[in-house]
């Protein structure tokens, strides 16, 4: 069923984890909510179990993935610089396999052989698909999503709408949240589950939270990356910032170098993104020394677009084993490192103005004698060059 949430709130905007002072209410965003699309495949799930027409099956199949969330989905693997990451026909054909085995041969897929599992776990347990259907049923979403507005507000810089937003979930198997344009999709397989197999609202609201971060930083990024020495330039300075933010205020980072920005708080994320996480410390300084390299192409103009995205889908949003793409975990550190030594407005700062991310860093490092011992340093030079660029957001 499809409602529009209008949701008023009155939002306290935070400029220390300290100390807040009330400020105006911001615009609040119209939501529109689609829970539909689990009930939709449970009963593609039944009607290929009981069909023996496997061109009605195949009919049944093209309704769903071209339905409104899945195109969405589509689009968010689909990015301009991976354009083929999720082939319409490989998914297709996933789900034919279902009753099919054969129909996926000379289909299959990276991402969708990571699915297929999961979408195998749900079609051969229907009971347990109606059962985790009725727990979403019984979440109160509009109370999540109303704590998940504030706290993303509380973390992003004074002026910064967060947009109104088409907000669904939908079974998937791979991407447990993301956001393009103004979408942002929940995987419904990948919902977070408590001891007793109910869904975890806590964990819930920590997703939400953080996809609807990025709705609101994404305002403020550069102009889509095009072939000029000082856009790349920004754009390399503006890939960690958001996941920063977002995994090391919202999901509660460990550290690397600096420790939890709330050390009462768990950190949100499963015992194989821990232990990725806990490798990306042994090779911190590589994974520094590799993005200033990177900034440093950029700024003298040896870095095409071309480059930069070849780059970024081989390298920087690669993981190791389940854990985390590693600007995520760059993101986290830097954004640690500003926090720890100048404190949360010095954040906000970076957030608005990707050019002082280097500038900040460096101030950090220096009000801080253990952070400058245990942190990587950037180049004088680089810091430099970053801080001579100019920064006009997207309108």
């Amino acid at each position: 069923m499809k409602t529009y949430l209008h949701l008023i709130i009155l939002i306290l905007l935070c400029f220390s984890l300290a100390s807040c002072s009330t400020t105006p209410a911001r615009k609040t965003p119209r939501i529109e909510l689609d829970a539909k699309s689990p009930k939709q495949i449970l009963d593609l799930f039944k009607f290929i179990k009981k069909s023996d027409s496997k061109i009605a099956i195949e009919k049944k199949i093209d309704e769903c993935i071209t339905s409104r969330p899945f195109q969405v989905m589509f689009s968010h693997y689909n990015r301009s610089w991976n354009p083929n990451k999720l082939p319409k026909d490989s998914m297709k054909h996933m789900i034919l396999s279902l009753k099919y085995e054969e129909a996926y041969k000379g289909h299959e897929h990276r991402v969708t052989n990571f699915m297929k599992p999961v979408w195998e776990k749900y079609y051969t347990n229907i009971s347990l698909f109606e059962k985790e259907i009725d727990y979403l049923s019984k979440i109160d979403m509009n109370t999540l999503i109303s704590n998940a507005l504030n706290k993303a507000n509380e973390l992003l810089p004074r002026g910064v709408l967060i947009p109104d937003f088409y907000f669904f979930i939908h079974p998937n198997g791979r991407s447990n949240g993301f956001v393009i344009k103004n979408s942002h999709g929940l995987d419904f397989f990948q919902l977070p589950k408590s001891k007793d197999g109910t869904i975890d609202k806590d964990y819930l609201e920590m997703i939400l939270t953080h996809e609807i971060h990025h709705l609101g930083l994404a305002t403020l990024m550069p102009p889509e990356l095009y072939d000029t020495k000082e856009n790349t330039a920004l754009n390399v300075l503006s890939m960690p910032i958001g996941e920063g933010v977002a995994n090391k205020f919202i999901n509660n980072a460990p550290g690397g170098c600096t420790s939890k920005v709330d050390s009462t708080r768990k950190s949100y994320y499963s015992n194989e993104v821990l232990v990725g996480w806990s490798d990306y410390n042994k090779s911190e300084n590589k994974i520094f020394n590799k993005f200033i390299d990177l900034f440093n192409r950029a700024f003298a103009g040896s870095l095409t677009k071309k480059q930069f995205y070849t780059e970024f889908k081989n390298y920087w949003i690669k993981s190791r084993n389940k854990s985390r793409p590693r600007f995520y975990f760059l993101g986290a550190e830097i954004m640690g490192v500003i926090y720890q030594g100048l404190g949360k407005n010095a954040c906000l700062d970076v957030m608005k103005d990707p050019t002082q991310l280097f500038v900040k860093y460096t101030q950090a490092l220096e009000s801080n004698p253990t952070l400058k011992q245990r942190c990587p340093s950037i180049p004088r030079q680089t810091v430099i060059n970053s801080s001579s660029l100019i920064f006009n957001p997207k309108k």
